[in-house]
């Protein structure tokens, strides 16, 4: 199955912070977000199945007031331009199936609004990141299974959050495992 979406969406008179009075708010002009997204799904064998989506978006304002990330022209911050995600599973026995998948995130930006200074910024961008995950399963019996999940196999490190000013963040999580046994009534 492969399916193709394209989404617009427009936000009016958002409250936001006076990026030059930091102790008020203010509302300002129009945002707008569009991208494509693609997805496939299917099997390449009756034991092989794969999933795929890739996404693109692109953020403005189009009706700024003030500068920063408030600044007409400037890009919604920390929203990536690219993302995509691929996952395959094979059943190499009647009890046994393996499975990976790799995420990708593309590179965020604080903000791009038309002569911003990116040296006086804590932190600017988001760098772009691929986290892989792994997975197996095996049927014990008919009704009882075990589940193994490994998240982040390649143990990478990678921004998952960053406040608006770019002074904290939050790291994406680091290798994990995750043991499952399922029971069917």
């Amino acid at each position: 199955t492969v399916t193709a979406a394209y989404y617009a969406t427009e936000h009016e008179n958002e409250f936001v912070q006076d990026p030059l009075n930091t102790g008020f708010g203010e509302q300002f002009g129009k945002r707008t977000v569009e991208g494509l997204e693609f997805g496939l799904v299917g099997k390449i064998t009756d034991k092989w199945n794969i999933t795929a989506g890739i996404q693109t978006m692109e953020t403005e304002v189009e009706e700024g007031s003030g500068t920063g990330s408030n600044a007409e022209g400037a890009v919604t911050r920390w929203s990536p331009e690219l993302s995509a995600t691929f996952w395959t599973t094979y059943k190499l026995t009647e009890k046994l199936t393996l499975g990976g998948g790799a995420r990708y995130t593309g590179e965020q930006i604080r903000s791009n609004a038309p002569g911003a200074d990116f040296s006086t910024q804590n932190m600017p961008k988001i760098p772009e990141y691929w986290v892989t995950d792994a997975y197996g399963t095996y049927s014990l019996t008919d009704k009882v299974s075990l589940q193994l999940n490994v998240y982040n196999l390649f143990d990478e490190d990678y921004i998952s959050v960053l406040n608006n000013g770019g002074s904290r963040l939050i790291m994406g999580a680091s290798r994990s495992a995750t043991l499952t046994a399922s029971v069917k009534f």
